[in-house]
């Protein structure tokens, strides 16, 4: 299940048709992990071939792996592309217009130059509130939960789509437990006190963190990992973007702000 943003929708709606046409393209689909770039090309690749016999999907087995394309295929949905580091035997099959290629990665900064400027690229932003909550509605199908329990949900899945997936996944085995929520404060409740994710999205380990920058107000990332016992990439990875993007922390020159 995947709920595309509708700018990604609107390109997707007019480049497909081309190749299904006969137009051969590359399309690279960015994102950060979970938001649907899998999903979303193995749709692609559905639409295109419904049953798949002129087309593949693979992920590279490791870096130093040589990758052979199956030139009889036309469609080739290769994911996690990033992990080819010498990509450059692709760039003759890229520029002969005999195949399309999918790539899908969430490291695009890591790609070679040459590589990106031969795809079209598909650049998912952040999920709205509304699309947040289409996505939760469709996870919880069956409880009939009304906006305002929706937007709630929404609201502390930290805008990713399969980070919605699991907190929806865990108020499932909660309503299964003890009955569904029957009011906004008895929700909150749940998600504040039996899952702890919070407002915002807010999770123990943010708190560790957010705990630590509110006291000293301004810190070192080295000071952080040292004083919290939170790994670096946990911190630069899963705790900050959220952080940032709400606007309760900065990022200056001298260190990590916290934002009164």
């Amino acid at each position: 299940m995947i709920i595309l943003q509708k700018r990604v929708k609107r390109e997707l709606d007019l480049i497909l048709p081309q190749i299904k046409n006969g137009v051969n393209l590359n399309i690279l689909l960015r994102a950060p992990s979970g938001y649907g770039k899998t999903v979303t090309g193995l749709m692609m690749l559905k639409y295109l071939d419904p049953n798949y016999e002129n087309s593949t999907y693979s992920i590279p087995p490791d870096e130093n792996t040589v990758f052979e394309i199956l030139k009889d295929k036309r469609f080739h949905f290769i994911d996690e592309i990033h992990i080819i580091k010498n990509p450059e035997y692709l760039y003759e099959y890229m520029d002969s217009n005999n195949y399309t290629f999918l790539f899908a990665t969430n490291e695009s900064g890591s790609l070679k130059e040459p590589l990106r400027n031969r795809c079209f690229p598909i650049i998912f932003g952040r999920y709205i509130k509304k699309e947040l909550m289409q996505i939760v509605d469709e996870f919880l199908k069956g409880y009939n939960l009304p906006d305002e329990f929706l937007k709630i949900i929404a609201d502390r899945v930290k805008g990713n789509p399969r980070i919605a997936k699991i907190l929806c996944m865990r108020l499932q085995f909660v309503f299964t437990r003890y009955g569904i929520c029957k009011t906004e404060k008895e929700l909150t409740l749940v998600l504040d006190t039996i899952l702890y994710v919070k407002e915002n999205g807010i999770t123990e380990l943010d708190e560790i963190y957010l705990n630590y920058l509110s006291t000293v107000k301004l810190s070192s990332l080295s000071n952080i990992v040292n004083s919290t016992k939170i790994d670096r990439y946990t911190i630069t990875n899963e705790i900050e973007p959220n952080l940032l993007e709400k606007g309760i922390i900065s990022i200056t020159g001298r260190g990590r702000k916290y934002n009164d």
